[in-house]
Order: structure tokens, then sequence, then C-alpha cells
């Protein structure tokens, strides 16, 4: 136990974070996106319906996420301010996280399959 906490200690002054919970944190949501993307990348190569449902999710928040990034900067030039103090707006919005975390793991998916490609498959 004491060799975790000096390596995660190492590990916070790297990444210049603030405590070993952080990094712990960061590891969690490492392991989480990576799971996420094999369970993705596994539906969309067994299974069409899956995967055609899975590509349609991604169209859809792909869209979402590029509406509201679109109406921020509208929203910004409109009202001649700084992103800088407009990018709370767009970062604490839901859908706007939701949308760009799906989007995230699904292009990880999608390159977690073409790994798994053979390579006379690539071309």
């Amino acid at each position: 136990m004491r060799i975790h906490a000096i390596r995660a200690r190492r590990i916070a002054l790297r990444l210049h974070v603030h405590n070993e919970f952080e990094v712990n944190q960061m590891w969690i949501i490492g392991i989480v996106l990576a799971a996420g993307a094999i369970i993705i990348a596994l539906l969309i190569r067994y299974s069409s319906i899956a995967g055609k449902a899975i590509d349609t999710i991604a169209a859809l928040a792909f869209f979402t996420f590029a509406v509201i990034a679109a109406d921020v900067v509208r929203g910004t030039l409109a009202h001649d301010t700084v992103f800088m103090t407009e990018v709370h707006r767009v970062l604490l919005n839901r859908w706007f996280l939701a949308s760009a975390s799906y989007v995230g793991t699904y292009t990880l998916a999608r390159l977690v399959l073409l790994i798994w490609q053979k390579p006379d498959k690539l071309t």
C-alpha cells in the first residue's frame, strides 16, 4: 500500500495535479473509457444491427456536439465577448458533455476496430 501511495504521489507531481485522489480518478476514467470503447467495438464487429444503432447514435451525438459548439461561437460573436469568458457556458452544458463523451468513446472504438482488422483488409 505504501509503494502505491509513493507512485501516486510521483505521478501527481509529474502531472501537476493536487493530490493522489485526482490521479486515481484519471486512472478510473481511462479504464472506463477503454472498456467502453472495447465493448462498442465488439458490438459493432459481431452485430450488424447493434453496429447500425451505434453508428446512428454517434451521428446524432456528433450533430448535437457541433450545434452546441456553433451556438456558443455564434453567441460569443453576437455579444462581442471573449471566448475565454464564455467557455464555461458550454462546458457546463450536459448535452455537450454527453455527446462529446460518446463521440470520443465511439472514435476510440473505431480505432480499435482498425487495429483488429487483418492487414489485407486495410487497403
